[in-house]
């Protein structure tokens, strides 16, 4: 099972909580096959080793998906998204969140993103393309090669690269009503001292600027942030909000 990162905001007034993606992969495509079929949605790195299977239709239940099963080791149980079997000439998109089988992000370099579909029949199709996961945004339109145009046609692949926090605050800390946000992720325990702002957006990211948790406060003068579910590691603590955007350094310990 995947490692869960669990949060919990407690705010001594009214307060809002919302978790948002910070940054994935989506792929659209359209069936060119005239009636209900199944479909998924997978990706490898540039061995073709499977990293996640991200979207799945009619939830994998066809035994003529033949490259996902044979990749997926002829598993059927999946941690994709599952929908209904795929209507007739329907889009087909699904997003993954750039992480790998073992649930944590992956390295930069070169990936795979594949999709076969397939009637109540012997023979599926497939197509792949491939894309390079850097940090900087891009889409890339079509694939690098196919089994059948017309059974899966416009294909495109957007990548949303993770936001980098910023260390710089616009104005001194001396300055303005100072508010204390009480914070502990995994082991580690801190007070961050920041400007009193009605709302503030709370962003933890990895060093090499990924960023894994996101949340907004409204309405607070104090607060504490707990995070479970983080090893052991350095990680930028980001608050921003209209006036500001100051990040603390975290080290967080075993």
């Amino acid at each position: 099972m995947n490692r869960l990162i669990k949060v919990i905001l407690l705010i001594a007034s009214t307060g809002i909580l919302m978790l948002t993606s910070a940054a994935g992969l989506t792929v659209t495509a359209t069936s060119g096959i005239a009636s209900k079929c199944t479909a998924v949605m997978w990706i490898t790195n540039s061995a073709n080793v499977l990293q996640q299977t991200f979207k799945i239709w009619d939830k994998g239940d066809s035994d003529h998906l033949k490259i996902w099963r044979a990749v997926s080791g002829n598993k059927l149980s999946v941690d994709a998204v599952s929908s209904a079997t795929l209507a007739s000439k329907a889009t087909m998109s699904g997003t993954w969140n750039l992480k790998g089988a073992d649930g944590t992000i992956v390295p930069n370099g070169t990936y795979k993103y594949w999709i076969e579909i397939c009637q109540d029949g012997p023979t599926p199709y497939h197509a792949v393309g491939s894309i390079v996961i850097d940090g900087t945004s891009k889409t890339k339109a079509g694939v690098d090669s196919t089994t059948s145009a017309a059974n899966i046609s416009n294909v495109s692949a957007d990548y949303s690269a993770p936001a980098t926090g910023s260390v710089e605050p616009i104005f001194p800390l001396s300055t303005g009503n100072l508010m204390k946000v009480n914070v502990a992720i995994g082991k580690t325990s801190s007070v961050v001292t920041i400007p009193h702002e009605k709302s503030l957006v709370v962003s933890l990211y990895l060093c090499n600027g990924i960023k894994i948790w996101e949340g907004l406060i409204n309405n607070n003068n104090s607060s504490a942030i707990s995070i479970d579910g983080i090893g052991p590691g350095t990680y930028l603590l980001n608050f921003a909000s209209k006036n500001y955007n100051i990040s603390k350094k975290i080290i967080v310990g075993n």
